[in-house]
């Protein structure tokens, strides 16, 4: 038995994962399993210059973006040994967490965890948008202050892909503030854009953050009142959509494709239903002229 769980493991790829994770455009994965080329862990160099990782017996640091190095290294033995040791028993004592992988990521000199925290804050939402599985998630700060967020949306008007719900977003002044969301679901990705409030006023929550996402977001912002996820190819560390890429051009040609065809099927099942359609949308106060001259 244990032979065969030895091969099962190898077969899938597992026994390379620390190999994947270090070089570039090398996956096993398939279009429909999370994560892709080890680019969900290759942000942590966004923040961090050398990342540890403490896994079992496997312990190491990345050095350069893609250099493992087996702790304790020569000439660090020491303060390695202390820190291996440090950390682990944290692992030991910290709350309800019993093994598993530990990554200790010192901050490099510009970045401060309040930073990283209050970004994904922002973003955690949309998150809960795009994720495959995850559709609610609880964030815990120092104070023991808890939020949940979640992402459980209704169909809207019986369209398959046009889905209606509420997103919990923080404002400059931290506060969380709930906002109607309409996500146009795609063969090809999704778009979504908030209904900001029944004057459907043109300032919007959604032009600080990333305007193209990949499920997580990217750096890249355009301003604008709507965001945009796909499997789009991306930079190294998810900075920006690949300009030289002939996938993007032909996905983003296809997504746009999609939301014109949802546009259509939408405007057509509202001419005459009006009054239930903004009723289903908190949009009571608004016209139907309004409305699509906002989209």
């Amino acid at each position: 038995m244990q032979t065969c769980q030895t091969k099962n493991f190898e077969d899938a790829g597992f026994n390379r994962d620390l190999h994947k994770m270090l070089n570039f455009n090398i996956s096993d994965k398939t279009e429909g399993e999370t994560g892709k080329f080890g680019l969900g862990f290759k942000t942590v160099h966004l923040i961090s210059q050398e990342p540890c990782i403490i896994s079992g017996d496997l312990n190491f640091t990345i050095q350069a973006g893609l250099l493992p190095f087996a702790l304790p290294r020569p000439g660090h033995q020491e303060a390695d040994e202390e820190r291996v040791h440090r950390l682990k028993q944290l692992q030991q004592t910290a709350s309800k967490i019993t093994g598993g992988t530990l990554i200790d990521l010192p901050l490099d000199s510009n970045t401060t965890a309040e930073q990283i925290v209050r970004e994904f804050g922002q973003q955690a939402a949309l998150l809960l948008v795009f994720a495959k599985c995850i559709k609610t998630c609880q964030l815990t700060d120092r104070s023991t202050s808890t939020e949940t967020l979640s992402w459980s949306p209704t169909t809207v008007l019986g369209i398959e892909g046009v889905e209606y719900g509420t997103i919990r977003l923080p404002n400059d002044s931290d506060q969380w503030q709930v906002h109607k969301l309409l996500r146009f679901h795609l063969p090809f990705g999704d778009v979504a854009i908030i209904l900001p409030d029944n004057r459907l006023q043109s300032s919007s929550p959604l032009k600080q953050l990333p305007t193209f996402w990949v499920t997580a977001p990217t750096k890249e912002s355009l301003n604008l009142r709507f965001v945009v996820n796909g499997a789009f190819d991306i930079t190294t560390g998810r900075t920006s959509l690949d300009r030289n890429s002939n996938h993007n051009q032909d996905l983003i040609k296809r997504i746009g494709e999609n939301l014109g065809e949802k546009l259509c099927e939408l405007f057509r099942l509202t001419e005459g239903n009006w009054s239930s359609f903004s009723e289903s949308l908190d949009l009571e106060k608004v016209d139907a002229y309004t409305f699509w001259e906002f989209l």
